[in-house]
């Protein structure tokens, strides 16, 4: 936006929200009285929120044992497929590139084992949501899941967009990524004085509340 008035305003682009943009107003001109930052949460194990707390500028603090807890996600029987997964309550999952800009279908059958022994092992649909940034990354999953499960209203998977105000004990994040060129497609990002935030990355992460299982190529990403 390049109009001077709108501008003075702070409106550079469509980016923005008027939310933020009243906060970074306060903030400029030392209106401390005007703006705070929740510390204390209840959603993610710590684990978790370690990974996005340095987008905070006063940090984040658990509030419940659940939150420190040293035990694993969820109870497997030893040599079972995920059991080692089950320890970590961030984990990375490696996968190979290929499958087209916007599709892996490497990575869909990785999240569809995943789901399919979760639920076999006894979680329930509505404790797992599988997130990705593409449409079609989300249409080569569900083909890779037994039909039966995608039945049940309670398995979500779907964009980040449509995840917003949700949350599920496990979280699989499907990135897709397999060039790192594709990363800025994915990127929705938010500069402030302190650091720069990928939103979409942000609200990823801090829709886990037990284990977030992030699938996809470490080199591209």
């Amino acid at each position: 936006i390049k109009t001077q008035y709108l501008n003075q305003l702070g409106i550079h682009n469509h980016e923005i929200s008027l939310f933020e943009r009243l906060y970074r107003n306060a903030r400029a001109k030392g209106w401390t009285e005007a703006f705070g930052q929740l510390r204390d949460h209840y959603r993610m194990h710590e684990d978790i929120a370690a990974l996005i707390e340095q987008h905070y500028f006063k940090g984040l603090e658990s509030q419940t044992s659940r939150q420190q807890s040293k035990a694993p996600a969820y109870e497997l029987p030893d040599g079972h497929l995920l059991e080692p997964l089950s320890h970590h309550r961030v984990a990375f999952v490696e996968t190979p590139p290929g499958g087209g800009p916007k599709r892996n279908e490497k990575e869909a059958q990785r999240v569809a084992t995943i789901v399919q022994a979760l639920v076999a092992a006894g979680v329930a649909t509505n404790d797992i949501g599988v997130i990705t940034p593409f449409r079609a990354q989300i249409a080569t999953i569900k083909k890779c899941i037994d039909p039966a499960l995608l039945q049940d209203e309670g398995l979500i998977i779907d964009t980040v967009e449509r995840y917003q105000g949700d949350e599920r004990k496990i979280i699989i994040f499907s990135t897709t990524i397999s060039d790192a060129r594709q990363i800025r497609t994915i990127q929705s990002e938010a500069k402030d004085d302190y650091s720069t935030t990928d939103r979409k990355l942000l609200v990823s992460i801090s829709r886990a509340i037990d284990q977030l299982i992030i699938i996809g190529h470490s080199h591209a990403l």
